[in-house]
């Protein structure tokens, strides 16, 4: 081998043995899993349009948050129905090794019709909650917003969406969630000081 090939095999070879694999205490750090549940006051995007929003926060964050893919995907695979959501979220996020469900939902979600013959009047009210559990379901803590209020017109020809993605209630339930991070972004840092093990990492 030449002597500047070998001198650059080395040269790679301790900069390799050098360079941490992940940044320091990266690991350690707890880990929020923002989650759609339950069920009924689920709202296409909720979830993703809150953790956007606490990204933006001056104070954000001591914690990170998991990657949405698989949340997204496991929460339609499991029972997020009612009283049974919570633990359904809490083994998700133990699943994912998370410190933190963070159930998000519209708490209130009311639409009304109005049938004008060759239009419809749109009437809305969109109240989002926030409830914060531990990865053995209990509860650390909950926000609420005020409940939120709009209408807007269309064509009774035109068809009309299902609540959760009708465009006023998403409008109004992405306009709650801004609400809110702030006090959810507080409300982690603050539990990020005592954190607890999660599940795996007590195994």
């Amino acid at each position: 081998m030449r002597p500047y090939a070998l001198l650059a095999l080395l040269s790679g070879v301790m900069l390799t043995a050098c360079a941490p694999a992940t940044a320091p205490g990266a690991q350690d750090e707890p880990k929020a899993v923002l989650i759609n549940a339950p069920l009924a006051g689920t709202v296409p995007g909720l979830a993703d349009h809150l953790e956007a929003a606490m990204r933006e926060e001056a104070h954000c964050c001591d914690f990170t948050f998991q990657f949405a893919m698989p949340v997204r995907f496991q929460e339609t695979h499991r029972d997020m129905i009612a009283d049974r959501a919570p633990g359904s979220a809490a083994a998700l996020t133990r699943n994912l090794g998370g410190t933190w469900a963070v159930m998000v939902s519209a708490g209130t979600l009311e639409r009304d019709v109005i049938d004008l013959g060759d239009r419809l009047i749109i009437h809305a009210s969109v109240g989002v909650r926030v409830l914060v559990l531990d990865d053995e379901a209990n509860e650390l803590g909950r926000v609420d917003t005020p409940v939120l209020t709009g209408r807007r017109t269309q064509r009774a020809s035109a068809e009309l969406p299902d609540p959760p993605l009708d465009p006023l209630v998403q409008e109004l339930a992405f306009e709650a969630a801004g609400l809110l991070a702030g006090d959810v972004t507080a409300m982690l840092n603050s539990l990020a000081v005592g954190a607890q093990p999660t599940a795996a990492q007590r195994k």
